[in-house]
């Protein structure tokens, strides 16, 4: 990494810092360290800010006004501001930003300020030693886990910068253009940051619709499944059409179009939360089901500027963002909780902060490079092999088209069906709050946060092998959660089955890519993407019914019962003696 920006010191810094609070918030479930508090900082910020530096006692600090906030402005500030030291002085030392074990020394030695200087200014003495027993092992922790965000950070972002030269990745040809340009990492990264965008505008909608319809409704539970099912009915009769938009107009226009359907979505469900309009909550679900489920399709702009080698690696970069998203949006609801409290806003306040982030998506099409992909009209994609691809006339190409759609389907109906249950399994058999928001972050986790290995995999040992390794991780993750009501069995089971759908969702989608025609890709694209949102519905809604009348243990037999699709799927389809495909396999050939 040779270049500095401000973007990619914010996010950097911001990420580092994330990273560090995600891991403490789940090392101090063990009581081994102690637990970040927010608040507490907000405190000393606050005194900061009155000019008040040395402090007796930190601890016996009252409450003051918006201290978490102060304390989020403060904790963030100080990460990004140790990420631009570390890449400032790396680059004028080295003459670029260093990874190796440095990252690391660097966050072990910001703990220095802490243990020598700041502990003692707020009267904990050196080394933390008049505050509680184990400050001291939580702060060196602490900036420890720092040193590693600002690794994977850094790393991530010189993957991001360097990606396309890497892989042969170019950007579409334009009419009178010869000489194809090199796609910057930011194409992947704006792809990448729509993805995080869509995720926690889905997550934020569903929490909040589904507890203000309850409580509108006068506690009737019945309405707290109809939210997502708004959503993902809206996603599936909009994947069609937006995808044949997308092949006339480009994925620009899709984008606009979706971010202008997610903001307004936002506000609109802001309005109905303080009105207690319950049509106006079922259009703002409907409109942002609309918005993720084009956005999610833009995962295939990724796909189509990569070569066949790298794109599965292209799809993991972008879907990687959803991560951020998917875990993000809880916890903005949280954060803005005691806030909203104060204006009497209830949840109102995060779908607004939600609808401002649509918002900021508009500038991100600009900012960050989607400027011409996907107009079919003028894009053509650097790879040799594009005018062997066939269509659904061919029985070779008929049957790779069933496979990667019913691979997909499979995967997605095991993974809703265990997924939409468990928090109120958890919660019957008597699990915290805590404990069921871990588990989902953890199933998050492991849908989005293992991107990269799966399109890596994808692309070293073939579509084919990922897929049939992700259906064997979904189906043992079906056994593990077979009736348990064991923590550390249910924590195992949903990071396994998110695991388990990301690598089929990765290279199915990376196989449907490959075997595509240049034009009208919308056609298959928007198939694939109706099918998968139906099946979500359905999956979703058949959930509850199997749970309430058979139990959990036949739900899990009904879950590996899809999870085997993949595999099933294989053999029924593909002869092992099939000259034109290989199981195991290195080499992705297109014929």
């Amino acid at each position: 990494m040779n270049k500095l920006s401000v973007f990619s010191v914010l996010s950097i810094g911001i990420f580092s810092t994330a990273f560090m609070d995600f891991i403490n918030l789940w090392m101090s479930k063990t009581d081994l360290i102690m637990k970040l508090s927010l608040n507490f900082l907000g405190r000393v910020g606050s005194e900061w800010l009155n000019g008040n530096f040395i402090v007796n006692n930190a601890i016996k600090i009252g409450p003051v006004s918006n201290e978490y906030f102060i304390g989020i402005a403060v904790h963030y500030s100080i990460g990004i501001f140790f990420a631009l030291f570390y890449m400032m002085m790396t680059k004028i030392v080295f003459k670029k930003v260093k990874l190796g074990k440095l990252p690391l020394m660097f966050g072990l030695s910001t703990s220095i300020i802490s243990l020598f200087m700041l502990f003692p200014s707020l009267g904990l003495g050196v080394l933390g030693s008049k505050g509680p027993i184990n400050l001291l092992y939580s702060s060196i922790f602490n900036h420890l886990m720092f040193g590693v965000g600002l690794w994977i950070g850094i790393w991530a972002v010189a993957r991001l910068s360097t990606f396309a030269n890497q892989s042969g990745i170019s950007e579409p040809v334009q009419d009178g253009d010869t000489n194809s340009r090199d796609i910057p990492g930011s194409y992947f990264l704006s792809l990448s940051a729509a993805q995080a965008i869509s995720a926690a505008t889905l997550g934020v909608t569903f929490m909040t619709a589904s507890m203000a319809l309850v409580d509108i409704s006068d506690g009737n539970k019945v309405w707290s499944g109809v939210p997502i099912a708004l959503i993902l009915i809206a996603s599936a009769i909009m994947s069609y059409p937006i995808a044949k938009y997308k092949d006339n107009h480009g994925y620009k226009k899709l984008l606009i179009i979706a971010f202008t359907l997610g903001s307004l979505g936002a506000l609109s469900l802001a309005f109905g939360l303080i009105n207690e309009n319950i049509p106006m909550i079922v259009i703002s679900c409907l409109m942002v089901g609309a918005s993720t489920g084009s956005i999610l399709l833009s995962r295939f702009a990724a796909a189509e500027v990569a070569s066949l080698e790298h794109r599965g690696r292209a799809i993991s970069i972008v879907m990687t963002g959803a991560t951020l998203g998917a875990i993000g949006g809880p916890l903005l609801i949280s954060s803005m909780s005691t806030f909203s409290a104060l204006l009497d806003l209830g949840n109102s306040l995060a779908i607004i902060a939600i609808a401002m982030l649509n918002v900021i998506g508009f500038f991100l099409l600009n900012a960050l490079g989607i400027t011409k992909a996907g107009k079919n009209k003028k894009a053509q994609v650097d790879n040799s092999s594009i005018e062997k691809q066939s269509d659904l006339s061919s029985s070779k190409y008929r049957n790779k088209y069933i496979y990667s759609i019913g691979s997909l389907l499979g995967a997605q109906a095991a993974m809703v069906l265990l997924m939409s249950v468990t928090p109120s399994e958890m919660h019957s058999h008597h699990h915290s709050v805590d404990n069921i928001s871990a588990v989902l972050a953890l199933h998050f986790l492991g849908m989005y946060g293992t991107s990269f290995i799966s399109g890596w995999l994808a692309d070293r040992y073939g579509r084919y092998t990922v897929i049939s390794l992700g259906s064997l991780i979904l189906t043992i993750s079906m056994i593990i959660g077979y009736g348990s009501a064991d923590l550390v069995a249910i924590y195992s089971s949903l990071f396994l089955l998110g695991m388990g759908w990301n690598f089929c969702f990765i290279s199915a989608s990376a196989l449907l890519a490959d075997n595509l025609k240049s034009s009208g890709k919308g056609h298959m694209q928007g198939i694939n993407d109706m099918l998968m949102n139906l099946t979500s519905a359905l999956s979703s809604i058949g959930a509850g019914l199997v749970l309430s009348g058979y139990g959990s243990s036949t739900l899990a037999i009904i879950g590996a019962f899809f999870a085997v699709i993949p595999i099933a799927l294989y053999i029924i389809i593909f002869s092992i003696k099939s000259k034109d495909m290989k199981f195991f396999t290195n080499k992705l050939e297109v014929k």
